[in-house]
């Protein structure tokens, strides 16, 4: 679309009252399945160009938003500022974190993904350096019921953070123009940030994949959290009483709002000492565990032990149910071979195939996953490298874990 939100005149319609209209009228249209190039020419009998393109772009971002979002249909974006926005799911986790009532900073706040989560349970005040954005949050404040939660224009960080038992910071991963994991390339960098932060306590928004590795910064809590099974993002928790400097945490968040929780230091988990067989239970833990190093400590408290090396699935008890990984009966096991693999999928009257792997080559991957099998069961293949090279295991998925 060719709306550009910098547009003072775009900026100062799509707030208005008569904006509502013109985005419901495109939003209906779109759930209808209505091509954009007539619903745009319908607009413009009505408003003029740029406010019909205006509208038109809110519609769509509405419609992209409301896996985030249950009121994405009152709220206005742009379309950084969505992809950027943490999950009402996520977010709720994330306040919960404070304790109930604090004075919070929302530095960096976005188009209010957080804030309106944290407004929910503590007295607020929002921030960002982009004026647009500033409109977008405190608007989606007043659509959601929160009408005296401030939202104001700053940078971090000349902001003033007085006043606030806690911050929550978002840095922008965009900084340079290109999305970052960098911690020292994000806007402002760690550096920066951690000296503002000083002594107060603080949640900081990071990627998934930032490393503080090479940065020897020993006084921050990890913590990944995932949202229907996808690592969603990384936390570095500061001057938190509750949280121990140097240890990790990952939080899987199901569907239904319960939160599971693994708490350690990378470790790994002991090996398994022989091939997966038929009977045994297969246990793939969740992105966030993945990625906090803590297999390990999974493994521990399910009484399992790692497959290999070189894959880290686990292999323990069935009647140890976790909202932190995924658990699969194996019904056939055997080298990657062609032949092979056909007679397993023959012998479990296979038809509909879910594929998974670890450790085995994209290419390979991309092989395997075009086999196609003429039964009606629904199965699971995984494929995986033990010490005897390329394996696959045939599967049932249990229906144990937190979606």
């Amino acid at each position: 679309m060719g709306f550009d939100p910098a547009n003072i005149l775009a900026q100062a319609w799509i707030f208005g009252s008569e904006a509502d209209e013109a985005i419901a009228v495109a939003r209906t249209r779109l759930d209808d399945g209505d091509g954009l190039v007539q619903i745009a020419q319908g607009l413009r009998k009505r408003w003029p160009a740029e406010a019909a393109t205006a509208a038109l772009e809110q519609a769509l971002l509405q419609r992209a938003a409301r896996e985030k979002f249950r009121l994405a249909d009152r709220f206005r974006f742009h379309r950084k500022g969505l992809e950027q926005a943490t999950s009402e799911a996520v977010a709720r986790y994330k306040a919960s974190l404070i304790p109930a009532g604090a004075n919070v900073l929302d530095a960096c706040c976005g188009i209010g993904g957080d804030l309106l989560a944290l407004a929910a349970r503590h007295r607020v005040r929002g921030v960002d350096a982009d004026p647009f954005t500033v409109r977008c949050a405190a608007h989606n404040l007043l659509a959601a019921g929160f009408p005296e939660t401030e939202v104001v224009q700053g940078r971090v960080p000349d902001c003033d953070s007085s006043g606030s038992d806690w911050i929550h910071i978002d840095p922008d991963r965009r900084n340079s123009g290109n999305r970052t994991s960098g911690i020292e390339q994000s806007g402002p960098p760690w550096a920066v940030l951690r000296k503002w932060i000083g002594a107060r306590a603080a949640l900081v928004k990071l990627a998934p994949a930032a490393s503080f590795d090479d940065a020897g910064i020993p006084d921050v809590h990890r913590q990944w959290i995932s949202w229907r099974r996808e690592c969603r993002e990384q936390l570095a928790i500061v001057n938190a009483r509750d949280f121990q400097p140097g240890r990790r945490s990952a939080v899987s968040i199901g569907s239904d709002g319960s939160i599971a929780i693994v708490e350690g230091v990378p470790s790994n988990a002991p090996a398994l000492g022989r091939l997966l067989a038929r009977g045994d239970m297969l246990i793939e833990p969740h992105a966030a565990v993945y990625a906090a190093g803590l297999v390990g400590t999974l493994a521990e408290q399910l009484h399992a032990r790692q497959l290999s090396q070189a894959s880290p699935y686990l292999v323990g008890p069935a009647e140890q149910a976790t909202g932190l990984a995924q658990t699969f009966e194996v019904l056939e096991v055997g080298s990657l071979d062609q032949r092979l693999f056909r007679q397993a999928l023959a012998a479990r009257n296979a038809g509909h195939i879910e594929w998974k792997q670890r450790g085995v080559p994209v290419a390979d991957f991309a092989k395997w996953c075009r086999t196609t099998a003429p039964g009606s069961e629904s199965v699971t293949a995984i494929l995986y490298r033990e010490s005897a090279g390329l394996r696959f295991a045939i599967c049932r998925r249990r229906w144990t874990e937190i979606a």
